[in-house]
Parts: structure tokens; sequence; C-alpha cells
């Protein structure tokens, strides 16, 4: 029965071999923690629904359509007064306050930060982007961020 040890021996060295060459089992690396991306102003905007290429602007009950593509515009934004120009050419925007409604109905005066309207004068400031409606300000508005309204469809003004 000499044929017994010899696989025995045989079963051992491929047992061994096989061991040795077997990938060893990669060890649990440190994962590195990812900075955290800082919490955007409004933690709706990954959702929000579709904006058309319109507008709607408000003033005492009478609602004006103003097709952004048609507003004067500088490379893909256009300024907010020219859109209330087109929309309401003898209302002068100055002597008016505004609210901006962004396609999921947000509205800055949610925010703790932005419960007033804005002024005309900072409506003069502001660009609206004619593809992604997206509202933002001139460098010399200080305004908190609540503002900085995403798909933005109506621009609501008042005379208070």
């Amino acid at each position: 029965m000499r044929f017994f040890p010899t696989c025995l021996l045989l079963a051992a060295t491929i047992l061994t071999i096989s061991a040795c060459a077997r990938p060893s089992v990669p060890t649990a690396t440190p994962q590195t923690e990812h900075p955290q991306t800082p919490p955007t102003e409004h933690h709706h905007e990954l959702h929000l629904p579709p904006v058309g290429p319109r507008v709607s602007a408000s003033l005492d009950g009478k609602t004006a359509e103003v097709v952004l593509a048609d507003v004067p515009h500088t490379g893909a934004a256009a300024s907010l007064a020219q859109v209330w120009k087109v929309a309401f050419p003898a209302e002068d925007a100055t002597l008016l306050h505004f609210d901006l409604v962004g396609s999921d109905g947000f509205r800055p005066a949610s925010r703790p930060a932005c419960t007033r309207l804005l002024t005309g004068a900072e409506i003069a400031a502001a660009r609206i982007d004619v593809v992604t409606h997206d509202v933002s300000f001139d460098s010399v508005a200080k305004l908190p961020g609540c503002y900085r309204v995403k798909a933005v469809v109506r621009l609501e003004a008042s005379r208070s």
C-alpha cells in the first residue's frame, strides 16, 4: 500500500501550493472621509419640476407671459428688470416690490433670512438664465442666498 502515502503526500503538496498561490484577502483600507458637499441653500433644487420657455409676471390681478428667449439678453442671462419691462412696459419697477416663485412653489419668504420682498433696485441687479430660469444677482446686491431662486416661473409684483 505504497500508493496511499504517496497520494496523501501529493494532496498535502497541492494544498500547500494552492494556499500559497491563492490571492491574499485584501485588508480593509481606511476610508478617507470625503468632505461633505456644502448644503445647498435650497434642498429641493435637485428635483425641481421642469420649466418651459416662459415666465409669468403679475401685478394688480393682471398676468403677462414673457418668453425669456425673446427678452434681450447677454449670453444665457437676461435682466429681470428687462423681463418686467417686456411684461408691463408702463409700470415702473423701481416703485414696486417683487416676489419670485420657483417651479416647485418655492418663495424666498419661506426662509427666515429672506422674509422681505425684493425692491425694484434689487430686481435691476438680478439676472435670470433663459434656459434654467435660475436667478442670480450682481455682486453689488448683498442678498442672502435664498433670494437666488432656482427654476423661476413667476415674478409677482406689488405696490406695497
